[in-house]
């Protein structure tokens, strides 16, 4: 979507030769459509908010506005510092990982075996190179002009976060913010940046038991509180899902999914941090 009465569709009527075709409001005239130069292969994911069109050619990568309706195409900016590759494209031609404000987030593969996190607005790009390596899927989050993305720690092989602004600067955490289960379980974990700091919440799972953790660093994610307990227990009954990790510069909210009291029914609730998730309402 371009405005409230136009949007772009990137089409290829024939390949790699990648076209925006433009459509409007019943009754509106039409537009001529805007062909991508034949040399550069168009990414098929806007990026950014409004939407920026990504393009390859050779090893670089591309960036210019989506052009409004009846308008020509920018020249292109090189983004630096990122190398692309089949591994990048791919990942580039996926949905971003992370969004908030008018930016979007992207952890793209490098050589020969890192990662760096690419953020693209409408008219900016930065590229982050991350203090370690990605953990494999990594998580991301965003929020607050931070990115928090799910790392694997140098000396001990261990999945610990690390935690950048859009200036470059990373901090990677000192300990892991959580121990893992001994036992082979399911995990997945939530990010949210704040203003103030950055919370993570973790969830374990196993055939027999499970668990929901919230750890946060009030140091922009070098040093992590203890985690605390939000549930855990064995069996169906009585257990907590998280729905989501929400950022809204230093309030937070976690939606939650559990019993229904005196009921075999479950429901969804929600709580609220306004200090960064150190304390939060009842649900």
């Amino acid at each position: 979507m371009l405005s409230a009465e136009s949007a772009a569709l990137l089409v290829e009527p024939r390949p790699r030769r990648a076209t925006l075709v433009y459509g409007g409001p019943p009754g509106a005239a039409p537009v001529p459509p805007v062909q991508l130069p034949a040399q550069e292969q168009a990414l098929p994911v806007p990026y950014g908010r409004p939407p920026a069109l990504l393009s390859v050619r050779g090893r670089n990568l591309l960036a210019r506005p989506v052009p409004e309706p009846g308008k020509p195409l920018d020249a292109p900016r090189i983004v630096e510092g990122l190398a692309m590759s089949p591994a990048a494209t791919a990942a580039l031609s996926a949905p971003p990982a992370c969004d908030f404000a008018g930016w979007s987030i992207q952890v793209v593969p490098q050589p020969p075996d890192k990662a760096a996190v690419l953020a693209v607005s409408a008219t900016q790009t930065a590229v982050l190179k991350l203090p370690a390596k990605a953990a494999p899927e990594a998580a991301v989050g965003c929020a607050a002009d931070r990115i928090m993305v799910e790392v694997i720690a140098p000396t001990t092989g261990e999945r610990t976060l690390a935690t950048c602004t859009l200036e470059g600067a990373c901090v990677l955490a000192e300990k892991p913010p959580f121990r893992p289960w001994l036992e082979p379980h399911e995990r997945s974990i939530a990010l949210a940046p704040t203003r103030q700091g950055v919370a993570a919440v973790l969830t374990s799972r196993t055939a027999t038991r499970w668990g929901l953790y919230i750890a946060q660093s009030p140091e922009a994610g070098k040093i992590y509180d203890v985690p605390r307990v939000i549930g855990e227990d064995s069996g169906e009954r009585g257990r907590i899902e998280l729905g989501a990790l929400l950022s809204f510069g230093n309030r937070l909210l976690m939606l939650l999914q559990a019993d229904v009291t005196g009921t075999s029914r479950r429901g969804w609730y929600v709580m609220a941090s306004e200090d960064s998730g150190l304390t939060w309402s009842p649900p």
